[in-house]
């Protein structure tokens, strides 16, 4: 089974929806050795898939609307540009993927040197978009192919979709193994979990991410019927005895949401678009919420970033 590594002290995977990794590790099964999240080694891909022969470094662009690329290989999202910024160089998700890959190949040729282990291995690029609708999918899939993008950076993928991506890693991971003798091996993945800082966890954003085949037509015992019916009921009076208590709550509205430690303050986390907190105040010019409940209980957002919030309702629980 895959392995789930993420960043230590981490428990948000930015940009990146818990549902896909679980369904990529379903995909995967045995065919890889790890799927590497919230990676940070100086660029941040979105995952970092570790296989037998190779390493595949995907960027995701889960977009909602129609992707437009025009004649200089920039791509467009309903008019608006879709665009990395690295060390305020601007990057097409196409530049990026490369980028970053490449950053990835001669980081681990470093990281083996030093451990005198010889790193010849294969780092592949890939944007993943795994949603397209169909202009977008009939516009990717030309795109894939034109002598623009064999000319200019034929190294990278476009997949459209998790089954497309999977069929391309073992492909690659094939290929790889035909042409190289290095397999990846428990050592090779000790050194590069450690120095990358990465540990295994089974949750990303509280969903569970692998987990055992549910057996088909099983019957519940009267006993065990019982027991779920108690605990149901529990529950259903628990919310009754809690109706009266109410908090407020938020939304995150865009990418990369800053929760900082006082208003204004420091940054602690940073958290996906769609993330929601529980609300018990703001701060006096009502521009800063304060989480209620949670990882991050006492720390603050801003209020303008939240959908779903009525700031003007709240009381104030800080002075500055």
């Amino acid at each position: 089974m895959v392995q789930i590594l993420i960043r230590q002290d981490t428990t948000i995977v930015e940009d990146l929806s818990a549902t896909l990794v679980r369904d990529l590790a379903q995909r995967l099964q045995d065919d890889a050795l790890a799927i590497c999240l919230n990676v940070d080694i100086g660029r941040r891909p979105d995952l970092v898939i570790i296989t037998p022969h190779a390493v595949h470094v995907i960027e995701i662009k889960d977009k909602i609307g129609n992707i437009h690329i025009d004649p200089d290989g920039r791509w467009w999202l309903d008019g608006e540009e879709i665009v990395n910024l690295y060390r305020e160089q601007p990057e097409t998700p196409v530049q990026q993927a490369e980028n970053t890959a490449n950053h990835v190949r001669t980081r681990l040729f470093k990281l083996f040197k030093s451990r005198k282990m010889t790193f010849n291995g294969r780092v592949y690029a890939y944007v993943l978009v795994p949603n397209p609708s169909p202009d977008t999918r009939s516009t990717l899939a030309a795109f894939r192919v034109s002598t623009w993008l064999k000319q200019h950076h034929r190294h990278v993928w476009i997949t459209l979709g998790l089954d497309e991506l999977v069929e391309r890693i073992k492909i690659h991971d094939t290929h790889t193994a035909e042409s190289t003798a290095l397999t990846y091996s428990p050592a090779h993945l000790q050194v590069l979990t450690r120095d990358w800082k990465l540990q295994p966890t089974q949750r990303i954003n509280a969903l569970q991410v692998a987990s055992k085949p549910q057996v088909a037509n099983k019957r519940l015992t009267p006993r065990f019927a019982l027991a779920v019916a108690a605990l149901i009921l529990t529950f259903l009076g628990f919310g009754i005895w809690t109706s009266g208590i109410y908090l407020p709550s938020g939304c995150a509205s865009v990418d990369r949401l800053n929760i900082r430690s006082t208003p204004g303050g420091g940054v602690v986390a940073t958290v996906s678009k769609n993330t929601c907190f529980r609300i018990d105040g703001v701060s006096p010019d009502r521009t800063w919420a304060r989480i209620a409940r949670g990882r991050y209980t006492g720390a603050w957002v801003a209020t303008n970033l939240l959908t779903g919030l009525q700031p003007q309702k709240l009381p104030v629980v800080n002075q500055r």
